[in-house]
């Protein structure tokens, strides 16, 4: 789903080609050809598509995007692999009013390599290294002005601003887990209470959240402050404690449905009646 909820990305079969839909479901006419994407992600104007693509004969990584019902548009090379390895490469970032992408290259899971392309012609503006296993992951903001990278050892993330990479943040209680379409709140993951949303300039925390369940994914209210947030029960394994006896075959119980709260940015929070499975 697009952040606002104008148009929607189905998949086919095993995460093959597939096809746009306005918000009532109906096609969107036009070549609609790609949906054949690693990493897609919906742009901050709400309407294109950003994704990467690794061609499998020259293992080059490819920054794309596409307006549904045009034909994919080829931005830039990213990088060029010598084969296929553990590492892949993502868009964490798109932004057609900043007219900025940032890709991600992770290694075994863990962050290692970050890109700043332009848009209109694919150059790159930035592109940095990371040591091996120092960051457990990256998060931008939307508009790409900022990033957060949280710590692999500790409770911790640094705020950078893009445009010149300079530190201007460092909070020690808890992760980033994803920015306000203004970049001004971040949600952060914490212990003991789980989750927060925090003024990050000032440190103000405006909400937390301690239940049982857990937050398993979020969307940013487009041009506002607030969060839609999905919470869950975590998978569960039947019976309990199997995966400690092989002899036990274990069973997974994973419940598809979850709670959506509607998060405001002055901390309240409206409840929608019923439960749901998220298209973001």
């Amino acid at each position: 789903m697009a952040p606002d909820g104008q148009a929607f990305g189905v998949l086919g079969a095993k995460g093959g080609i597939g096809q746009f839909l306005d918000r009532l479901g109906r096609p969107i006419t036009g070549p609609n050809t790609p949906l054949d994407f690693s990493g897609g992600i919906w742009a901050d104007d709400n309407l294109h598509l950003c994704s990467v693509q690794l061609n499998q004969q020259t293992f080059e990584w490819t920054l794309d995007t596409q307006l549904p019902g045009e034909a994919v548009k080829q931005v830039a090379v990213i990088a060029r692999d010598a084969g296929v390895g553990q590492s892949g490469v993502t868009v964490i970032a798109c932004s057609f009013k900043s007219n900025v992408a940032i890709a991600l290259r992770t290694t075994i899971a863990w962050p290692a390599e970050l890109w700043v392309i332009r848009l209109t012609d694919g150059s790159v503006l930035a592109h940095r290294t990371y040591p091996f296993q120092e960051l457990a992951t990256v998060v931008a903001s939307a508009d790409g002005q900022y990033l957060a990278e949280n710590s692999a050892t500790q409770n911790q993330t640094q705020i950078r601003r893009m445009s010149d990479w300079t530190l201007v943040k460092t909070h020690d209680t808890g992760q980033a887990v994803g920015f306000s379409s203004d970049d001004s709140l971040v949600l952060l993951g914490t212990t003991p209470v789980h989750l927060q949303l925090m003024d990050w300039k000032s440190g103000q925390v405006i909400w937390q959240y301690a239940d049982s369940e857990v937050l398993f994914s979020w969307v940013a209210q487009p041009d506002g402050r607030g969060f839609a947030l999905a919470f869950g029960t975590p998978t569960q394994l039947v019976p309990t404690g199997c995966g400690s006896a092989p002899q036990t075959p274990c069973r997974q119980i994973v419940d598809p449905l979850h709670d959506v709260v509607i998060l405001h940015a002055d901390g309240s929070e409206t409840d929608i009646p019923g439960r749901y499975q998220p298209t973001w």
